[in-house]
């Protein structure tokens, strides 16, 4: 649907807008020298939102408007800056769960030591199959760090 080059960020970019007909548009940004490829899908209610109609005047307000950002997920990905555009969700990627886990706290700890914990108290119980999830589920509803404390 429309193509052209973009610097941005000190970089060169090849980009390319797909009609991606009934969805919206798919963007796709490849670097020039290290052939790295990014993607992001636009959706149809994006681009109404944004004021946007699948013309080749709305593709170069679309180019102009792409950025880079920073997932919590510390994966790089495309945005739009034009308003109505919404942030790109999290890549699912291992990566991207390591990330979470070890950065995300409840409480005072890090979730990865509170499932440590409980996948310990599984290894010792060792239930098998189904039993070993409801067991952790209902080890991690006891001993939520962020359960309120209760004098009793």
């Amino acid at each position: 649907m429309y193509k052209t080059s973009l610097f941005l960020n000190g970089d060169d970019y090849d980009v390319i807008i797909y009609d991606a007909e009934p969805a919206g548009l798919l963007c796709s940004m490849t670097h020039k020298a290290k052939q790295l490829v990014f993607t992001r899908a636009f959706s149809k209610v994006e681009l109404e939102q944004a004021g946007l109609v699948k013309s080749q005047t709305d593709c170069v307000r679309l180019v102009e408007s792409l950025c880079f950002v920073v997932s919590l997920t510390q994966e790089v990905q495309i945005h739009s800056r034009l308003p109505g555009i919404s942030p790109p969700e999290p890549i699912a990627t291992s990566t991207a769960a390591e990330v979470y886990l070890s950065t995300t706290t409840v409480g005072r700890e890090k979730l990865m030591e509170v499932l440590g914990r409980g996948l310990i108290v599984l290894c010792k119980e060792k239930p098998m199959g189904l039993n070993a999830v409801l067991e952790l589920g209902k080890w991690l509803l006891e001993n939520n760090p962020n359960q309120p404390m209760v004098d009793k």
